[in-house]
């Protein structure tokens, strides 16, 4: 009971949390609590009336029925007011953990994003931040309505006749401890409800994403039935939900109508005996028909918040992970020079990396050879600081990785990454991403002219302000390579990390490229993992790695012909 009262109070302090205003909410409860009791002297006035004999007496008055009414519109304007002023508090609510989450997010470190399906974080972003706004605009003031409305009327009925009161408790106590296993069952259901469409999510947009391979694999079939088992997992869930929902639902109406009926029943005869006034009685029946409203809500209020508890918990686990730590020393890099000291790094249990040293001088072009799974992008992760659980030691201009900020060590590197990264908007949108968002035209121009990509741009209807589409599907492979390496380019790095960035483009562009990056030498360290031999050849120095993640060789073309067999044998095979 009292890990359900924390885990309660635990869920209210993050609500509270992200409110923009809790004076505003809290006033707002407090409007709509008036309007409640406002409404609750009505049965009181109209008892009143029938005891006194008034009736007649106001039907017969204009100014009294005027005043009434006038009463009863101030009444639901309150009411109204409290609804308009709650929507505000929830919209503010959504924008607040909308903005939390968001950025929360993006600050993860790399491994840990990489535990989520995107589609999941973008279902936890949308779907389960508006589930929680409800929770704010609607139940949470209606539990305070209807519980400040249920003490009142219950005050009310004690006055009138405490016997029948007590009996009428009772059968409400007696009805909520019997609905709640059903809610702690509803609270299970929903959290997988919820799971269920981030994998949906999941599901559908990386078929849609990936709508060639979709096609050309003649996977639809296939597709469609995985599809067709998360659907019927879905639907039997939603069942059993509002099967749930439906045996509470049933429960609720029915325990209070036979209350209502009991408390006519027996306030009539006690009316019969004279032990009661017809007038008590109309406003104890009343009175009791105007609690089912309040007592109706508050069991299902405390329904949803079970269900809420679900959607939190999938909001709280993003949360509270910790976010990438962008701390550390300031550093600026002059030199460019990178050096690896027995390094090694695992994602699991098998081992990438092992034991690799190597220094990559200052202004370099360096090119990392070898075969697939022999660490070398997983090289230019750890420069990038995208991972930080390595064994060893990486040096810039000899200070150590670990004690420089993710943020000065970023403003001086770019990375070109094997899938382009390109974003929804305009050529000039993309080139203007992040650090580089106060580069210049004339900046872009020149990043552009280095990569290649004029002639593209040129040829786009609207030039830089042509609109690329989701993830740059209106260019070929070829000319999304080119933008992006104009991108990490445009704000003159100190470092230059390109993970296959030429594997897309034709022998001619290619050559251009790497043309253009060798002017870049000298006031740029570059480091390539490569897989063609005119990039390869145009490297000071070429790395090479096996399959274990070990250096076997390092050295120019020639020399590592004679030196390294592995080198050899890639060249003879062709692999590069």
């Amino acid at each position: 009971m009292f890990r359900s009262l924390n885990a309660a109070k635990s869920d209210f302090s993050f609500i509270f949390r992200y409110l923009d205003n809790r004076v505003f909410f809290t006033a707002s409860v407090a409007v709509s609590a008036v309007g409640a009791l406002a409404s609750l002297s009505l049965p009181i006035v109209i008892g009143d009336l029938v005891d006194e004999g008034r009736m007649t007496l106001v039907l017969e008055n204009r100014l009294l029925l005027c005043i009434g009414l006038v009463a009863i519109l101030t009444i639901y304007a309150i009411q109204g007011a409290s609804t308009y002023m709650l929507g505000l508090v929830g919209a503010g609510f959504i924008r607040s953990l909308e903005v939390g989450l968001s950025r929360h997010t993006l600050s993860l470190p790399i491994p840990c994003l990489e535990r989520f399906d995107e589609a999941d974080l973008v279902s936890r972003l949308t779907n389960d931040v508006n589930k929680a706004a409800k929770i704010v605009t609607t139940t949470i003031p209606e539990l305070a309505i209807s519980l400040v409305m249920t003490c009142a009327i219950g005050v009310v009925l004690l006055v009138i006749n405490w016997k029948l009161t007590v009996v009428c408790w009772f059968a409400v106590f007696l009805t909520s401890a019997i609905f709640f296993p059903f809610n702690k069952k509803l609270e299970s259901l929903f959290l997988l409800h919820q799971e269920l469409i981030g994998r949906v999510s999941s599901f559908f947009s990386q078929r849609v994403g990936n709508a060639r391979v979709v096609k050309g694999f003649l996977g639809i079939p296939q597709d469609s039935k995985g599809l067709l088992e998360l659907f019927n997992r879905k639907y039997e869930n939603f069942v059993r939900m509002v099967g749930i929902s439906a045996i509470l639902s049933s429960l609720t109406s029915m325990t209070l109508v036979l209350l209502a009926l009991g408390c006519l029943l027996y306030s009539g005869l006690l009316v019969k005996r004279g032990e009661l006034q017809f007038g008590d009685m109309i406003t104890f029946v009343l009175c009791v028909i105007q609690i089912v409203g309040p007592v109706s809500k508050l069991l299902e209020g405390v329904g949803e918040l079970f269900e809420f508890k679900g959607t939190l918990r999938r909001v709280k686990e993003v949360l509270d992970k910790e976010m990438e730590d962008m701390g550390a020393d300031e550093f600026s890099i002059h030199q460019g020079e990178i050096t690896l000291n027995h390094v090694s790094f695992s994602y699991s249990d098998d081992e990438v990396l092992n034991d690799i040293c190597l220094t990559i001088a200052g202004g370099s072009l360096t090119a990392i050879v070898g075969p697939s799974g022999s660490g070398k992008s997983t090289i230019l992760s750890l420069i990038m600081k995208f991972y930080d659980n390595y064994a060893g030691q990486i040096l810039i201009d000899g200070k150590d990785l670990r004690q420089i900020s993710r943020v000065s060590l970023r403003q001086s590197v770019s990375c070109v990454l094997q899938d382009y990264s390109l974003f929804s908007g305009s050529l000039e949108d993309n080139l203007r991403y992040g650090r580089n968002v106060t580069a210049t035209y004339g900046d872009c121009q020149r990043a552009l002219s280095v990569a290649g990509a004029m002639t593209v741009v040129e040829n786009l209807p609207g030039g830089l302000d042509f609109h690329i589409g989701e993830r740059g599907n209106r260019l070929s492979e070829g000319q999304k390579q080119r933008i992006a390496i104009a991108r990490s380019i445009v704000s003159r790095p100190r470092i230059l990390l390109m993970d296959e960035a030429t594997s897309s483009l034709d022998t001619i562009t290619e050559e251009e490229i790497t043309k253009a990056l060798g002017q870049l030498q000298g006031r740029a360290t570059i480091v390539i993992v490569a897989h063609r031999l005119k990039t390869i050849l145009a490297a000071d120095k070429i790395i090479v790695l096996d399959k274990s993640g070990r250096v076997v060789g390092a050295g120019r073309h020639e020399e590592l012909l004679g030196s390294c067999t592995l080198y050899s044998e890639m060249y003879q095979k062709g692999s590069f």
